[in-house]
């Protein structure tokens, strides 16, 4: 029986266990249909736990028939209250043990230690689809001048440095699910299902599914994660029927400065950065551009302040953008927001797709300056027609093997009539400089993507070689 296996795998602490145990199931298919509606991230129930009921006392139905109840809530082809009854009728004629599974499908909390990519190296590539979620690359110089190549202009948008939630939210206010980025229920957000509305119904009559992270405003980003993570066990507890007696005392010993559990929630905002419809969700893929998706949840927002909502005080908020058009104003805007403690910003391409992909080519995280050192084999007078005619305009770099060839600027203007005026004292001198990694000449050699001076490195007679940096960038 499939509750039987569970609670063996639930008793098996070792990986390695586990896996013999599946692999001694592999043909059992009623068990697997368990694990796919129990893990599947296209299954979406619209129900965080299986709803109240009485038990008959008699045994009609099974797990079959949870099944095909279950893909009627999938389809939409029941929904709110019907779904809840449907689902209550037919507990009340299961075994006890039908009934503990359904328990763990609907709240998508199966127990037994084992992830969706690990059930899909046992059972098979497609076996189990993942939870959708849009990620983005890390930083690549190159990368960012071939966007600027291949676009007029780059969404940069800020990076949010909380907790992942994407919402779904139906035309039933009582119909809606949180789920984290691995594809748990989340319940940091339940609170904020009206305002949610309110937003969805500005946007379109379907049912969508918004992305976007819960933060604390006021409280720095890693204080805030350990409450919010914190907040979160609480809930679910309470979710579950459990004593949350332990936590709730566990958090009032470490965070009870900034105020109570209640307290917190209250403060709670949610950042909307994308919106999909649900049916675009489930099949992974949105060809709306990503320019109109956001303008789309940017005219949401609008109408809300045109008919009163004060946004500000508003807990469901809009992500925050700039239209940027060469990559110094990207750089200019991810230095922004640096310097107001932010995490950062993402740069996007505006016809971007959307889609369940970790890291896609068309949306990269920006990243902080890296430095090296290097030799200087030249200088550069400053344009003609500029203020810096007739003095240094730029120095002439390499790395140690000869291999990386650039120019830096960031120089004081008494510092480049000083190494102007004195260029043979400062030839071959080493010098510290920063830049956004590693990019391409208009030769086609290798360079630095914004170099700066630093300092110079009086303490070194070598510069940094080429795979030197390259680690230093990889890093």
């Amino acid at each position: 029986m499939p509750l039987s296996i569970i609670k063996e795998l639930e008793e098996t602490s070792s990986k390695n266990d586990k896996k013999v145990i599946f692999e001694r199931e592999l043909n059992n298919e009623l068990f697997k249909r368990v694990l796919v509606y129990g893990y599947d991230g296209d299954k979406t129930y619209y129900l965080s736990k299986i709803p109240e009921f009485e038990s008959s006392g008699e045994v009609t139905k099974t797990l079959s028939d949870l099944f095909d109840a279950l893909d009627k809530l999938v389809s939409r082809e029941v929904t709110g209250q019907d779904a809840k009854a449907l689902i209550s009728d037919l507990l009340s004629l299961m075994s006890e043990d039908d009934v503990e599974i359904a328990r763990r499908i609907v709240s998508k909390k199966m127990d037994i230690g084992a992830s969706v990519s690990t059930l899909n190296k046992i059972f098979g590539k497609s076996f189990l689809r993942e939870n959708p979620y849009l990620g983005a690359r890390s930083f690549d110089s190159k990368r960012l001048l071939k966007y600027f190549e291949d676009n007029d202009y780059l969404i940069s948008e800020l990076k949010m440095d909380g907790q992942y939630q994407s919402s779904i939210i139906s035309n039933d206010i009582s119909d809606f699910q949180f789920k984290s980025r691995n594809g748990e229920d989340s319940y940091l957000a339940e609170h904020l299902v009206s305002e949610l509305m309110q937003v969805k119904n500005k946007i379109s009559n379907e049912d969508l599914v918004f992305m976007g992270e819960t933060t604390i405003p006021g409280i720095d980003r890693s204080t805030a994660n350990g409450i919010i993570n914190a907040v979160s066990g609480i809930l679910i507890k309470r979710r579950d029927g459990e004593d949350d007696t332990k936590n709730v005392k566990d958090f009032n010993k470490k965070h009870s400065s900034h105020g109570t559990v209640e307290e917190i929630l209250s403060r709670i905002v949610y950042t909307v950065w994308d919106v999909v419809n649900i049916s675009e969700y489930n099949d992974y893929r949105s060809d709306v551009f990503r320019i109109d998706r956001l303008n789309s949840l940017e005219n949401a927002f609008i109408e809300l302040k045109e008919d009163g909502v004060d946004l500000n005080s508003f807990p469901v908020k809009f992500i925050e953008y700039k239209l940027v058009n060469t990559a110094e104003e990207a750089m200019s805007h991810f230095q922004i927001m640096l310097e107001r403690e932010e995490e950062g910003t993402i740069l996007k391409e505006p016809t971007a797709i959307w889609e369940h992909k970790h890291k896609p080519t068309y949306q990269m995280k920006m990243k902080l300056q890296m430095g090296c050192e290097l030799r200087i084999v030249g200088f550069n007078e400053g344009k003609s027609n500029t203020k810096y005619s007739g003095t240094l305009g730029s120095l002439q770099l390499e790395s140690e093997d000869n291999v990386l060839k650039t120019d830096a600027g960031g120089l004081s203007d008494e510092l480049r009539d000083e190494i102007w005026n004195n260029q043979d004292e400062y030839l071959n001198k080493i010098v510290e400089v920063i830049s956004y990694g590693i990019s391409r000449n208009r030769d086609g050699g290798t360079s630095m993507l914004y170099a700066n001076f630093v300092e110079f490195r009086k303490d070194k007679t070598e510069a940094d070689t080429f795979d030197i940096i390259k680690q230093i960038e990889d890093a």
